[in-house]
């Protein structure tokens, strides 16, 4: 059984990270997020004041702000891992605007250099589809 306090934690620290942290962290979290459903359940369940959905909220944000390829295809890998484990991932996607961010990824001239993401934005996009 995970804390209470421990999801909470972690996306607090997520948010605030800066670069070089931030970017060490995408590996144990995305290992973490596809080991665990449980782990993975219990970000998506992290409510701060009247915010749900605080964590895909905040990789959506973070997949808006960073350009780097290595940075994207982690976040994307994440994300994937998310909704896979999510007992709704239509809502989620729903929430967070996540088709929008998507489509902006798909249509960035940045993006299309870079093959694996593009790849996985594409199959994440597709996924949703079929989502009901």
């Amino acid at each position: 059984m995970v804390d209470a306090g421990c999801p909470v934690s972690i996306v607090c620290l997520f948010a605030k990270l800066d670069t070089t942290e931030f970017e060490q962290s995408l590996a144990p979290l995305l290992d973490a997020c596809e080991t665990s459903p449980i782990f993975a359940r219990a970000l998506l369940k992290v409510c701060i004041g009247p915010r749900k959905h605080v964590f895909m909220l905040e990789l959506v944000h973070k997949l808006e702000r960073h350009a780097a390829a290595f940075v994207r295809k982690m976040l994307l890998e994440i994300l994937r891992a998310i909704l896979a484990a999510s007992e709704a991932p239509r809502c989620l996607f729903l929430a967070t605007h996540l088709d929008t961010v998507l489509v902006a990824l798909l249509t960035d001239g940045m993006t299309s250099d870079q093959v694996l993401v593009f790849d996985l934005a594409r199959t994440i996009l597709s996924q949703a589809a079929q989502y009901s």
